[in-house]
């Protein structure tokens, strides 16, 4: 997947599987891959930054509409699609893509660009998409949200091949970018963790202001990817780039919008309240707060020897364990823990075949943020792992929302007091990792939300997309930044983040859904497995507003999300 440096303050804004990496803060959110839309985009360029989870190919694809995507461009008159070929050849593609990421996190080994589309051009044709589209419309049932599925890959691997910064001839890829802070050249990319290390609140700001500097440039990077995109758009016959986001998230902006203003009003008072609470522990009046505190607030504390990294398998074998799973007999998910020279050093699932082989990725790295993450990704694998047999846009495409949201709720496992007075921290450490991990967790989806409605509104008003993006952040963040270490926003011109909110918002459902099911501590009761291992079968059948109403619930809403953190950000008021 081609990518930028990461753009945004926070964990959580970019990518709909952001997978958690090890880091002493909240990991800087990776920008968007080049197709902004569904699937992994073009393969990454010859000599990428280190990848993290964020970057695996975990393709989404929209909820088909309720009149199945309108093709691009119409198909001959008499044309047929051969969608035995199209499914074989998209797996393929899709297959190849995989174990191409595989090899970069689990050996370092950098893709070769284009390898995966190696005879494989003619599913990206116009007559290919019109096809599939024309058959999405004349299926019912799976086989049309399987071509809808279908579809919207295929539209998002065209627009990533379209939309593609011109090939640089001979000339070398771009170094890194960097900003000077004591007296040496620092990663951009490094800028979050540094803002989480440091305890003095003026040495932040300046940082912040040096890294803002090093990054004015890739302003300029992040619009004309965007333009090439909205041009490749038309090209395809939309008439602009919310036109074509709609097909792909599979509703309207303005719902999609609303569903971002309900989560910032709801949680707006929670928010606050929590982050006064957080800076009143570290002797900070909540009207000094700005966006460079914010990771030193939100960092773990935990000792990391308290989590070391050659047991991460042991505690994921435990999770699995008490809801009636045995990791040692899941023969079809495939562990890799071993330390190995230019291994990533972040846990990964990758679903090469699913159901038949999924692969973990995992490194023995110490810390509760390095063991959250290999909870995340053991969630994300398991979905694969667990879908029932079908067609491949079944098993492998759908909205990215669904295994981020088993692999949040996973990841939250390790938010929980309990679960972490378990593992040895004393109760007030563990309620203060418990609050600081929901602080993290409705940031997220407060600044997923604030991407929506900034892209929204972008997309309708150019002219003040900066004010709008500053003003969206500073709402979602509660506190204003002097200079952001990073451009205020991406670019998401297919509203990729609301994929993120959703996901945010199912998963806190689900979190209390099996709760009442089965108890606080769901995650020892064998009750919870069995529903979770027949939402995991449904694949990309299901939409995240359907497993929500699957649920009870009246659909996607941040009530269940403000009810944890509240729990979590006070326990001693319950």
């Amino acid at each position: 997947m081609k990518r930028l440096l990461p753009l945004v303050l926070l964990l959580g804004a970019g990518c709909p599987h952001r997978g958690a990496a090890p880091a002493p803060s909240p990991v800087a959110a990776p920008a968007e891959a080049a197709s902004q839309g569904g699937a992994p985009a073009a393969p990454p360029p010859a000599a990428p930054q280190a990848p993290t989870a964020s970057d695996a190919p975990r393709p989404d694809a929209p909820r088909p509409p309720e009149s199945a995507p309108a093709p691009a461009q119409p198909a001959r008159r008499g044309a047929r699609a051969d969608l035995r070929a199209i499914r074989a050849g998209a797996e393929a593609v899709l297959r190849a893509q995989a174990v191409a990421y595989w090899r970069w996190f689990s050996r370092g080994d950098v893709p070769d660009p284009g390898a995966a589309w190696k005879g494989q051009a003619g599913l990206l044709s116009d007559a290919t998409l019109a096809g599939v589209a024309a058959a999405a419309r004349t299926a019912n049932g799976d086989e049309r949200r399987g071509l809808a599925h279908l579809h919207a890959w295929l539209v998002g691997e065209r627009l990533a091949r379209d939309a593609a910064e011109p090939a640089r001839g001979g000339a070398a890829p771009p170094a890194p970018a960097t900003f000077q802070w004591d007296g040496r050249a620092v990663p951009l990319r490094d800028a979050t963790a540094l803002l989480a290390g440091d305890h003095d609140h003026d040495r932040r700001r300046a940082l912040a202001e040096a890294a803002a500097a090093a990054s004015a440039p890739l302003v300029a990077v992040a619009e004309a990817r965007e333009a090439r995109l909205r041009e490749a758009a038309k090209e395809l016959g939309y008439g602009s780039t919310l036109e074509l986001a709609a097909q792909v998230r599979g509703e309207v902006p303005d719902a999609l919008g609303a569903l971002a203003e309900a989560v910032l009003t709801r949680t707006e008072a929670s928010w606050n309240a929590l982050l006064g609470e957080l800076a009143r522990r570290e002797g900070l009046a909540r009207d000094e707060i700005r966006a460079s505190d914010l990771p030193w607030l939100l960092r773990t504390t935990a000792p990391a020897a308290a989590f070391p990294g050659d047991r991460q398998l042991d505690a994921a074998a435990a999770l699995l364990g008490g809801i009636g799973l045995d990791l040692s007999k899941q023969h079809n998910l495939h562990l890799d823990p071993a330390a190995r020279a230019g291994k990533i050093p972040h846990a990964i699932a990758i679903p090469l075949d699913p159901p038949g082989d999924v692969r973990l990725s995992t490194a023995p790295v110490a810390g509760l943020d390095a063991l959250r993450g290999v909870l995340h990704e053991l969630g994300v694998a398991e979905h694969y792992a667990h879908v029932r047999p079908g067609p491949p846009e079944l098993r492998r495409l759908g909205p990215a929302a669904i295994p981020e949201a088993w692999g949040i709720l996973f990841e939250e496992v390790g938010g929980d007091p309990a679960w972490l007075a378990e593992r040895g921290l004393d109760v007030e450490h563990a309620k203060a990792e418990a609050r600081t991990a929901a602080a993290r967790r409705l940031l997220r989806a407060r600044e997923a939300a604030a991407r929506v409605l900034a892209a929204i509104a972008r997309a309708r008003a150019p002219a003040e997309s900066a004010s709008e993006d500053a003003r969206l952040l500073a709402r979602a963040r509660g506190c204003p930044a002097d200079r952001d270490p990073f451009p205020p926003l991406e670019p998401d011109p297919l509203l990729r983040s609301a994929e993120t909110l959703r996901a945010e918002l199912l998963a806190a459902q689900a979190e209390l859904f099996l709760e009442a099911k089965a108890g606080a501590a769901w995650w020892r009761s064998p009750a919870s497995g069995g529903w979770l291992r027949g939402a995991w079968a449904e694949g990309g059948r299901r939409t995240a507003e359907e497993v929500s109403l699957a649920m009870g619930q009246q659909g996607l809403d941040p009530a269940a999300l403000e009810v944890l953190v509240k729990r979590r950000g006070w326990p001693d008021r319950e």
